[in-house]
Parts: C-alpha cells; structure tokens; sequence
C-alpha cells in the first residue's frame, strides 16, 4: 500500500485476479484499536499484442489483434484498441489496415482496454515495409546445344533483399526456383533456336514481389566442316 497525501492506493501490478479482503486499522492517542474490512476485486489486466501480413509497400500492411485477457474469476471482453503506426496515422479499429507511403521502419503500438476499463501497451514493434524490386537480367551464349548464362540485376531496394528467384526460360522447360545460391544466376540449355520470352520473378524478405519478361534470341548452333 503507498501512502500519497490523504489518499492510499494498493499496487496491483502482479496480483492475481480475484476477490481480496482489506483491513483498515485504527489505533487513537489513548491506544484504542479498532478496524473495519472492506473486500475489493482485483480485476485481470490484458495482454497487448499483435501480428502483421504484408510488409509491402504495394499493398496497405494488415494488422490483426493477438491481444487476450489473463485469467480471472470476473469474466471481461477488449472493449478499445488505439493503434499508432509510427507514420503519424492511427486507428481505433480491431484489426485495422495501414497503407505506408515509404519504405522504411516504423513503431507500431497498441493500447486495448477491457470493458473493466483496465489497459495494456504494447512494447513498439520495429515494423519493416519493404519496397517493390526493379527486376532485370542480361544473358549471354545465344546459341541452341550451348549454355545460356542468365545473370540477375535486380534492386531489391535500399532495406530489404531477395529471397526467392523464379526462372521461367519460355520452352516449356520446369522452372527453376530457389535463393541465391539455387537460382540468382542459373544456366540453361536451349535444344533449338529461335525467340523465347524469359521472365524472372522475384519475391523478397517483406514479402514484395515483381516479375520482368524479356525476349531471347537463340541462334541455330553450326559447325565447321573441314575442307579435304
């Protein structure tokens, strides 16, 4: 119990929900005691927390409530949420939806409040928006029978990188998917000539995704015949 001014107050912070009983004991300057008891309910506090889908920056970042309530004999619902998304925007939503501007890192809070008017914080949560990559590859070898060597250019942005890449060589060949050490950079064979349409997609570590298509001319592979 803290003693401020006229006025006591019980720190609750830790206590378990439940029905506690309050003795008040009052001795006067003639030593007479006497004391009178009061029971109060300690009400759960909740617990704010949350979780996000789609760290792009192409698409609003959905936000869903993971809040709950700890145990307690005295039965309560989250009744207010008060989102901050560290953009300057917020929300009082449940489960609201952000859309950033700019790729970049933000603290996001959420304060619930029960319908017995208790209220938890969340500690900030460094949320990473990612941008769209600029996906582009050059290619060298343009014969058939010989090794197409395809390098990837992309730019992923200035905070995130590329987690997976996905070839498709335009002849009906299987994909080639995988990380960087599979398929950033990958050789492919062409069994005839002619004009394939190459798209390379890309998906990086927020979850934002782009794709590119480019023409490849194969040239017929020919020999030199000795002259007898």
């Amino acid at each position: 119990i803290v003693n401020i001014g006229a006025d006591y107050f019980i720190k609750t912070d830790g206590i378990v929900s439940n029905t506690y009983r309050i003795r008040y004991t009052f001795k006067n300057q003639f030593g007479a005691v006497t004391f009178k008891d009061k029971f109060i309910q300690i009400f759960a506090s909740p617990v704010a927390q949350f979780s996000s889908t789609n760290n792009c920056i192409i698409d609003p970042v959905v936000f869903t409530d993971d809040s709950g309530i700890n145990p307690s004999p005295f039965p309560a619902i989250i009744t207010n949420w008060q989102w901050s998304f560290g953009d300057g925007n917020f929300s009082v939503d449940e489960n609201p939806s952000n859309p950033y501007i700019l790729p970049g890192t933000y603290n996001v809070t959420l304060k619930v409040s029960t319908s017995q008017t208790c209220t938890d914080t969340s500690a900030p949560y460094l949320l990473k928006v990612g941008e769209e990559p600029d996906v582009d590859f050059v290619w060298s070898a343009i014969c058939n029978n010989e090794l197409t060597k395809f390098n990837d250019q992309s730019d992923p942005g200035t905070i995130s990188v590329i987690d997976l890449y996905t070839w498709n060589f335009g002849d009906g060949s299987p994909l080639v998917t995988g990380d960087a050490t599979i398929a950033k950079n990958p050789e492919h064979q062409y069994t005839s000539f002619g004009t394939y349409n190459v798209n390379l997609k890309v998906v990086t570590d927020d979850g934002c995704e782009s794709d590119s298509t480019k023409r490849v001319f194969i040239l017929p592979y020919s020999t030199v015949a000795p002259i007898s």
